[in-house]
């Protein structure tokens, strides 16, 4: 049973809310059967945005998207101040920072038949009008080199590369930063 969503996305069929720590919708929560995927899928299920998992300074907050009848995905983020206007920039901006983000299976490529775009793409649109309301300078995110999946996503959204680096927190991973200005 989907409880009421507390926010409608503008000419979508999405709507949201900030998820519940005791919603059994996160148990039962399938993005896919890839390292990465698994990976996402058991952040969300432990409620990982919670207490020091994600080692951020400031509170994160982690979003259910769905439609009426069905959960479409979860993201959890930070406002966080991070170089401007690249990585390498002398200035400091707040950004919202992407943490994680997952899709159900079932709606990963798939355009919404009551807006313009696919699912993931209405996130990504309303993050930004939630980063512009919080007076951010656009959306950030960490992605795995190989994650080839999720760069090409991040991509199509409008997403640039901003650097690589080795990940302090995963040994031998390889991340690349991406940025989408607004």
């Amino acid at each position: 049973m989907i409880r009421e969503w507390t926010h409608a996305v503008a000419n979508t069929g999405l709507h949201y809310r900030e998820a519940d720590f005791g919603d059994s919708a996160l148990d039962e929560f399938e993005c896919g059967d890839e390292p990465h995927a698994i990976e996402m899928r058991d952040f969300f299920q432990a409620r990982g945005w919670s207490g020091k998992a994600l080692n951020f300074p400031r509170p994160s907050r982690c979003l259910q998207f769905g439609t009426l009848d069905a959960i479409v995905g979860y993201v959890a983020f930070v406002i966080q101040e991070r170089p401007y206007p690249t990585f390498k920039g002398k200035k400091k901006r707040d950004y919202l920072l992407i943490a994680q983000m997952a899709i159900v299976t079932g709606f990963q490529g798939i355009r919404d038949p009551d807006g313009t775009a696919t699912y993931a793409r209405e996130i990504f649109d309303e993050l930004k009008r939630i980063a512009q309301q919080e007076k951010c300078a656009g959306l950030y995110l960490n992605v795995r080199k190989e994650n080839g999946k999720a760069r090409a996503c991040y991509e199509k959204a409008g997403f640039k590369a901003d650097g690589e680096y080795l990940s302090p927190h995963m040994p031998g991973a390889e991340m690349i930063r991406y940025r989408l200005e607004i």
